[in-house]
């Protein structure tokens, strides 16, 4: 898909002509592409669940797969394959960069924390919120952060 993309913009781009492209992209990609590639096989292990026994998709599913499901989306944008794929289309890409954003996580915490706190919940609602910012806590401590990362790549045909 990727590829048809950059084909129709070096049909249309001037000789000469500049792409500049800037866009998330994941801080590990390696990891990122295992990930993808499981969860595209989990969506087709999934439909090929709900398709047997039956002589087709139901709608509704089809709607789910075209939104969410991370087979019929583009996946993440890897710079190295990118940038392998400019260069086999022709442009030659003379900047590129992977930058870093790291965000403050305890502040974070501590304004989700301070937030939840200004909400009138009741008893119940204020000990589950409570209980799922003490998650998410727990899930970054042993997770650790990376920050994200974002691609800023300067091409020329």
């Amino acid at each position: 898909m990727v590829k048809t993309i950059i084909s129709e913009i070096a049909r249309v781009l001037k000789p000469g002509g500049m792409l500049v492209v800037r866009g998330p992209c994941p801080p590990d990609e390696r990891a990122a592409l295992v990930a993808e590639l499981v969860e595209v096989l989990h969506d087709l292990g999934a439909l090929l669940k709900v398709a047997k026994n039956r002589p087709g998709l139901p709608e509704e599913l089809r709607h789910y797969l075209y939104l969410r499901s991370w087979l019929f989306g583009f996946g993440h944008f890897y710079p190295t394959a990118f940038r392998d794929l400019l260069a086999q289309m022709g442009f030659k890409v003379e900047e590129m960069a992977v930058v870093g954003h790291h965000v403050d996580v305890d502040r974070l915490v501590r304004t989700v924390e301070e937030r939840a706190r200004q909400l009138p919940f009741d008893s119940a609602e204020r000990e589950y919120v409570e209980a799922r910012i003490r998650d998410l806590k727990d899930k970054l401590a042993s997770l650790g952060y990376k920050g994200d990362c974002r691609l800023l790549l300067v091409a020329r045909k």
